[in-house]
């Protein structure tokens, strides 16, 4: 008889053994702290469980130690076996066991598109239901520290790879270029390589090899939030067709971080000219030429509190809240001249409603985009 546990379990499978479990690690001991609520009753599984520096450091002193013979014992540890299968759909299928088993509540399946073969019967799985709940993926292209990227700059950019590197034909070992630092002669200086990138912008300045990244960005999840949500817009826009383990960029990974630092609302990109239905009560939009208007579509009155616009401030995460307090009748049409507000054209705004937060900006007519990758790339090289 399996013994239920009288906490709200959840199970974080990361693709990673040390970068994405020590990150959420990090929030999770903010959890524990009191730091971040998301109520007491919720105990969260990562799997695998990140080794802290002193664990690590053991490991590579025994290790050498059972080397150089001197030592006739070694104290073993029973840790947890790899996970069976082929990637990535095996960390959906362990999901689906797990659920199946009824130890977690909920199960998060955190991997990247890193050219694994079987991602599309990963997200096929996802969708299939046990016992009324579903394996959530948190997925990154090209990898998990594009996520991290976005915290820093609003980028839409088809990296490919996380990091260049080759092998040493004398000694077999991958050599790193350390891109961005201009040390190895084949430096991309950020043109294929996400961390080339973000070292030449000095975005991981102060990052230490075996500590949590989470630190590097935690003064700006608001930002990586907003960024993460035009991401997607973008790409809806320029490749609706193609499955988004297919696309590049694209992630999904922001909405475990929302769902572990308790940011419960739903967040969506909305570009000019473009109409939302919020709750079926209100029609929003927003215009190029500053205004945003807001009707009522529903048969009572609806009140927009004061404030209801927060302006975004990167530096570091903080809002200027704007908007009077605006009562709309059955059929009732307000227009808002954002002109007035003195905001910097290109500044994300975000509407607050209900459950709901409606992002956008005046800096693209999204409508009329086209991109290729030629244009992308002539773009970042002439920056």
């Amino acid at each position: 008889m399996i013994m239920r546990s009288s906490k709200y379990t959840i199970l974080i499978i990361c693709e990673g053994e040390k970068t994405e479990p020590l990150f959420f690690n990090s929030i999770r001991d903010r959890i524990k702290d009191g730091k971040i609520d998301i109520g007491d009753n919720v105990e969260i599984t990562l799997r695998p469980e990140p080794k802290t520096d002193s664990e690590e450091a053991e490991e590579t002193n025994e290790h050498r130690a059972y080397k150089r013979k001197k030592r006739q014992t070694r104290k073993v540890e029973v840790e947890p076996l790899p996970i069976p299968g082929i990637p990535p759909l095996k960390w959906v299928e362990e999901g689906h066991r797990e659920l199946k088993d009824g130890t977690f509540n909920e199960v998060w399946a955190v991997f990247d598109k890193d050219q694994h073969p079987r991602a599309k019967e990963a997200f096929e799985l996802a969708e299939k239901e046990v016992d009324g709940r579903y394996v959530n993926i948190a997925f990154t292209s090209i990898c998990f520290e594009y996520y991290l990227l976005l915290h820093f700059e609003k980028i839409y950019y088809d990296f490919e790879k996380s990091e260049c590197h080759e092998k040493c034909k004398e000694t077999n070992k991958e050599i790193y270029f350390q891109c961005g630092t201009h040390i190895h002669p084949k430096d991309c200086n950020g043109f294929l390589c996400i961390n080339g990138y973000a070292r030449k912008n000095n975005y991981w300045e102060g990052r230490k090899n075996n500590s949590s990244v989470y630190d590097i960005i935690e003064n700006y999840l608001y930002r990586g939030f907003v960024n993460a949500e035009w991401i997607r817009f973008v790409s809806d826009k320029l490749n609706k067709n193609k499955p988004i383990y297919l696309r590049n960029p694209y992630l999904t990974i922001d909405a475990l971080v929302k769902r572990l630092v308790g940011e419960t609302k739903e967040w969506k990109f909305i570009g000019l000219d473009e109409v939302i239905a919020i709750n079926r009560e209100i029609e929003f939009s927003v215009h190029n030429n500053k205004t945003i208007q807001i009707r009522n579509i529903s048969k009572k009155s609806i009140l927009i509190p004061a404030n209801s616009f927060e302006i975004l401030s990167f530096s570091p995460d903080k809002t200027e809240r704007k908007g009077d307090r605006i009562l709309l009748n059955k059929g009732d049409e307000e227009t808002i001249i954002v002109s007035t507000w003195n905001i910097d054209k290109k500044k994300t705004i975000l509407f607050d409603y209900d459950n709901n937060k409606i992002v956008f900006d005046f800096s693209v007519d999204y409508k009329n985009m086209e991109y290729s990758n030629v244009m992308k790339k002539l773009t970042y090289l002439n920056k």
